[in-house]
């Protein structure tokens, strides 16, 4: 399935806590990256929205804030976007490592480089092999021109932005378990990530993981997922959500575990 325009709902009930309280839309993939794309009615508690907002905010603004305005990507505050933008520059020995320089680049948005970051993950523990060993890595898109290379000396880079893996973990499990309740419901499954959503759980690589090889942009989508099951040698069934945003760029493919079948 892809982004286009899917509507969940109404849900019953807070589809993180069970709350039947104050319930309010969600946006199952975040306007900031999907705009209205697609929506889950009457699905999230007032308390809940603010503990999934807080994620949203760090990923989208903190992490691909540049990005996303020099994109175009939608956002809820287009009057903070002013057309230009500061980033602290850094130099980069040949061993890597990074010192800050104590000085910015200002410029307009659409001459300094922008890069979408995300994780590339090893599958998610519970579905593993026994015995892996692949660990989670950052990457990351970017087209930057030759232009704009030129704001910079001979080893130095720009700071685009901040990266916390554990929000980008919760960022993803939000997402998935909103699809895997929007398209199956929770009677047949028992949820697995809303400790991690709401912070309880820190054990992200238990549930969350995806594709170890990379596959090809496919230039026709943004954000494509489907939902399906898996059963592990012990006999236990799970629905697991793939998820792939910007598939265009070529990004990372996530199964992410959203339950146990009930």
């Amino acid at each position: 399935m892809d982004s286009k325009l899917v509507r969940y709902g109404p849900a019953s009930s807070c589809i993180y806590c069970g709350s039947t309280e104050n319930l309010t839309d969600e946006h199952v993939l975040p306007f900031g990256i999907a705009g209205n794309a697609v929506i889950f009615t009457k699905a999230s508690c007032k308390s809940c929205a603010k503990a999934t907002s807080s994620i949203e905010a760090s990923v989208l603004s903190q992490t691909l804030g540049l990005f996303r305005e020099k994109y175009g990507v939608p956002t809820r505050h287009p009057k903070r976007r002013t057309g230009r933008a500061q980033r602290w520059v850094v130099s980069r020995s040949d061993t890597g490592k990074i010192t800050p320089l104590n000085r910015k680049v200002e410029g307009d948005v659409r001459d300094l480089p922008a890069a979408y970051l995300a994780l590339h993950l090893p599958p998610a523990k519970l579905l593993a092999a026994e015995n892996a060993n692949s660990e989670a890595k950052i990457w990351m898109w970017h087209n930057t021109t030759a232009e704009e290379l030129t704001l910079l000396q001979k080893n130095q880079a720009l700071h685009l932005g901040k990266f916390r893996p554990s929000d980008m973990y919760r960022f993803l499990a939000k997402i998935a378990h909103g699809i895997a309740v929007g398209e199956l419901g929770t009677e047949v499954f028992s949820p697995s990530l809303t400790g991690i959503i709401l912070g309880t759980d820190e054990d992200y690589p238990r549930c969350i993981g995806g594709l170890i090889e990379l596959e090809p942009p496919d230039p026709e989508q943004l954000h494509v997922w489907n939902v399906g099951w898996a059963r592990t040698p012990d006999g236990r069934g799970y629905a697991i959500v793939r998820l792939r945003m910007y598939a265009l760029l070529g990004a990372p493919t996530y199964l992410i575990i959203a339950g146990v079948a009930r």
